[in-house]
């Protein structure tokens, strides 16, 4: 039976910090068969969590939309019904220790662990508290913190760091040795999250028309699963080369490989960045919720890693404007901090468990 329950998901953002985590757990000698995952049956975890070797459990149901009422009455239902049939899963093997990384499938694991009274952390990637983990702590759940900062961590807080999928150790010394080898043209990384972007797509092709005979850099643009076809087109019919892909399995290797990278500002994306100590230019999502996608590209201004492009301010002429201008600037230094996070939350799960079994 499982001991430890890691929950939520919806994005990659989500996702591979669970991924790493429940990977540090089996570093730390813990069985796969004793960790569960639980997500919901439409998002992205359904594809990664199995693919990995860990069992997951799949909730019906998707979170709320404040602009679809109608749909957020189904939805409401559905959340109650994977709020009871996660309790009497959880009555049925009892979990030593429950761990949510937001997302639509990690409140109904937090409300039925607080009924049970089970030890439970949340993780918050973004560099605000989400409305989710606001909940979870009324809940009782312990938050842990991938930036110091984070707003609205209130006093009972944990600094752990965001935790990072294992390739990005090897992605350093790629990042390392594409700074140190010669190179025709430097190379720009264009891309979306997970998700992908239509704005920075569009604002992407528009760019390369408009200038296509004075851009001087490699690009890669990942226009992601749903815009590549229309993407790759237009390109086709621009007569450009450009790299055009759908995604990249080993993404984290072409972003080590870039000069700057053009993106949102997810929080995996933003700690992955600064652990690689490449320069970016951040357009954040501005329906994020809190406005959290521009707090993260702010920590990277701040490190001197980031500029900030608002998206209502977003044009070719600036984006062009602004990948020349810094071009030059990829001399950063990597910061090693969140490479651990995942070893310091994997830790703390097994301290609790431990304690668990001594006072049984």
């Amino acid at each position: 039976m499982a001991k430890i329950v890691i929950a939520g998901g919806g994005t990659g953002g989500h996702v591979y910090p669970a991924l790493a985590i429940g990977q540090s757990l089996v570093d730390e000698g813990v069985s796969k068969s004793d960790i569960v995952y639980i997500g919901s049956k439409h998002s992205i975890e359904k594809q990664v969590i199995p693919a990995n070797g860990f069992k997951l459990k799949v909730l019906p149901g998707r979170g709320l939309n404040r602009s679809e009422w109608l749909k957020n009455i189904w939805h409401a239902i559905l959340i109650i019904f994977s709020c009871l049939k996660v309790l009497v899963s959880f009555l049925f093997f009892r979990p030593k220790v429950i761990v949510g990384v937001g997302g639509y499938a990690s409140m109904p694991a937090i409300a039925a662990g607080s009924i049970l009274r089970i030890p439970m952390f949340v993780h918050e990637q973004n560099a605000v508290v989400t409305r989710s983990n606001k909940i979870a702590i009324k809940f009782g759940a312990t938050l842990l913190t991938s930036r110091p900062d984070t707003k609205g961590q209130g006093k009972n807080y944990e600094y752990v760091g965001l935790p990072l999928r294992k390739t990005i150790g090897e992605a350093i010394e790629v990042r390392e040795k594409y700074l140190n080898e010669p190179k025709e043209k430097p190379q720009v990384l264009v891309m979306g999250g997970s998700l992908g972007s239509l704005v920075i797509n569009n604002t992407t092709i528009e760019m390369v028309e408009k200038y296509k005979d004075k851009i001087d850099f490699d690009i890669v643009h990942i226009a992601g699963k749903s815009d590549f076809q229309r993407v790759s087109t237009i390109y086709d019919k621009l007569e450009v080369l450009i790299d055009c892909r759908e995604f990249d399995e080993n993404l984290i290797e072409v972003v080590a490989k870039s000069d700057i990278v053009v993106s949102r500002a997810g929080a995996a994306t933003c700690a992955e960045l600064e652990t690689l100590g490449v320069k970016s230019i951040l357009i954040p999502l501005p329906s994020a919720p809190g406005d959290h996608q521009t707090l993260n590209a702010q920590s990277l201004c701040d490190l001197g890693l980031g500029i900030v492009i608002k998206q209502n301010t977003l044009s070719s002429d600036l984006l062009f404007e602004t990948i020349k201008n810094n071009l030059d600037d990829n001399k950063c230094k990597p910061n090693e901090f969140h490479l651990d996070a995942a070893k310091r939350i994997s830790q703390i799960i097994k301290t609790i468990m431990e304690e668990k079994h001594v006072s049984n």
